[in-house]
């Protein structure tokens, strides 16, 4: 069942109307009705312009904060990544000392560890045996004197070994020996010294 309510006020309106137009004439209720109708159009187009430009205002609004974001985060990045690269700094050149302070140490162990060695080494090592002392030179040779040029037997010489009767001295007696000793001792003459040798020699 219609509420009573809502059907008493639709009576109402409707009497309105009709009372409106009889007081103010068909064709000018209907101009009326029409102007009112272009007037709550016109309102209503308005109202969702104003809602467009609103929300079309809004966004763009938004699109401009999104951008300036980037913007206000690229200064807070750039401090960051420079601090960051302070910090990568510091810590190499923390790293260098710390390497050049192991070097050092390094070559400090290495002298001591020579010096262990040398220590040891020369503990470890036979003494020097003791110098010798210089041997004297060698004598000097003696000149040899050269032999004397062997010269023929002289003709004298030749009886002598005819009365010999020897030709070598393996074959000489003791008196041939005797008899060329003479010769030796008593002859002068340096030919027959000579030849009375090589007697005794051949």
């Amino acid at each position: 069942m219609e509420d009573p309510r809502k059907v008493a006020n639709r009576e109402s309106a409707q009497k309105s109307r009709d009372a409106q137009r009889q007081r103010l004439g068909e064709d000018k209720y209907k101009q009326q009705r029409a102007d009112d109708e272009r007037e709550r159009r016109t309102k209503k187009k308005k109202q969702a312009e104003m809602a467009a430009a609103a929300e079309e205002l809004e966004h763009e609004q938004q699109q401009q904060n999104k951008l300036a974001e980037p913007a206000q985060a690229q200064p807070q990045a750039q401090a960051q990544a420079q601090q960051q690269l302070e910090a990568a700094r510091a810590s190499a050149a923390a790293e260098e000392q710390r390497l050049q302070a192991l070097r050092q140490q390094r070559e400090e162990e290495q002298a001591k560890l020579d010096a262990i060695r040398a220590a040891a080494a020369a503990a470890t090592a036979p003494p020097p045996p003791p110098q010798q002392p210089a041997p004297p030179p060698p004598p000097a040779a003696p000149t040899a004197e050269s032999p004397p040029s062997w010269q023929p037997l002289p003709a004298d010489l030749i009886p002598l070994s005819d009365q010999l009767g020897v030709s070598s001295a393996p074959n000489l007696g003791g008196g041939d020996v005797r008899k060329l000793a003479t010769v030796l001792d008593t002859s002068g003459d340096i030919a027959r010294v000579d030849g009375a040798l090589r007697r005794l020699k051949v």
